[in-house]
């Protein structure tokens, strides 16, 4: 398993690299993630993280 840095929302809908965005992935995840948006509950739990 290699690690990967993932943006949650994808490049392809909002070009940001800031910290908010990224998160650790395994490199066979991120890849077949693609440029798929999470689901609402995803974002949920990355705004939760975020803010705390």
């Amino acid at each position: 398993m290699r690690p990967a840095i993932d943006h949650v929302i994808p490049w392809l809908y909002l070009y940001s690299d800031y910290l908010w965005n990224l998160v650790y992935s395994h490199q066979t995840c991120n890849s077949s993630k693609s440029n798929v948006i999470p689901s609402e509950t995803t974002i949920q739990r990355l705004e939760e993280k975020n803010s705390s």
